[in-house]
């Protein structure tokens, strides 16, 4: 779905709502509205995306600040549930929506939308500080695309009115038709946008974006404790952590890559280990009982489309 947000505390016009067309000229009845709205007419109107043989109309809405609201988050999802995008019933999953830590998603309007049985969605949240690489939206392939399209169209406008001798300004009933004349270009190309999803692991699931350079370079070396089970090579003696400085590593595990299988169990057994040690350590300093708990495991669930 095309979701378009102006900038706007009033109700939109018409004009602002559909976008005007300054190429084209209004045609029949001064009060067809319907009859002049579509591409190439007075009103071109918001981009259609198909998805899976249903047409999903675009969204244009205001707010005060521009950017998204709950009430407009909670009406896209509305809005797709009513064309019944993603069915549900007959062992079908619900619906997944993946999001940044915006505060719209944790308002209390959203919330109850996607808690309520009749529609229920699964909110997935984000790294707040990682969106550029999880984000589909964010890669070139969409959301450069638009900006660089932007740039250049907007440019266009500006220089056809100064040569007519008008205002060289971008009002708001540009902004549809600079929104649709890029769609197909950035949003809406398909292989793009397929590109994209596999980059950054969400279609195939392969979490794509850890093996992105800027991530790599985040990664660290991480050290613990050897059981008495566990055994170094005597040859490796040192071994440098991120910053350049020089780590003991005869008594020291290191976690295998983050692309590799049994990661998950690594970590159990990692966790088990340390847990144990814990105990132990308590166990031989406080001779009273202990109990250790909240012990916290990530799980990864695999969610595909059909």
């Amino acid at each position: 779905m095309c979701v378009t947000i102006i900038q706007k505390e009033t109700d939109l016009s018409t004009a602002e709502y559909l976008g005007h067309n300054e190429g084209a000229h209004w045609v029949g009845d001064k009060n067809d509205i319907k009859g002049n709205t579509g591409p190439d007419k007075f009103f071109c109107g918001g981009p259609t995306v198909n998805f899976n043989g249903i047409d999903i109309p675009p969204l244009v809405v205001h707010s005060s600040s521009g950017g998204i609201t709950p009430e407009i988050l909670t009406l896209v999802e509305d809005r797709l549930d009513e064309l019944n995008v993603f069915p549900r019933g007959n062992g079908k999953p619900d619906p997944v929506i993946l999001v940044d830590a915006h505060g719209s998603r944790l308002s209390a309007k959203f919330l109850n939308y996607v808690f309520n049985k009749a529609h229920r969605w699964i909110v997935l949240f984000g790294l707040p500080n990682g969106t550029g690489f999880w984000q589909v939206g964010d890669s070139n392939a969409q959301n450069g695309n638009m900006k660089a399209h932007l740039v250049k169209a907007k440019r266009e406008v500006l220089q056809m009115r100064m040569a007519k001798g008008q205002r060289a300004a971008i009002s708001r009933k540009d902004v549809v038709p600079l929104v649709t004349s890029g769609w197909d270009k950035s949003f809406g190309h398909i292989e793009n946008n397929k590109r994209a999803c596999a980059t950054r692991g969400w279609n195939p699931l392969n979490r794509g974006c850890l093996v992105h350079p800027e991530i790599l370079r985040t990664k660290v070396d991480i050290t613990s404790d050897l059981t008495s089970d566990q055994e170094m090579p005597e040859s490796q003696d040192t071994q440098y952590s991120n910053g350049g400085s020089q780590v003991s590593t005869a008594s020291a595990v290191t976690i295998p890559s983050m692309n590799t299988d049994g990661l998950a169990g690594f970590y159990l057994d990692h966790i088990s280990q340390q847990r144990k040690r814990m105990v132990d350590q308590y166990r031989l300093e406080d001779p009273l009982p202990l109990s250790i708990t909240g012990t916290a495991v990530w799980a990864w669930t695999s969610i595909g489309n059909s």
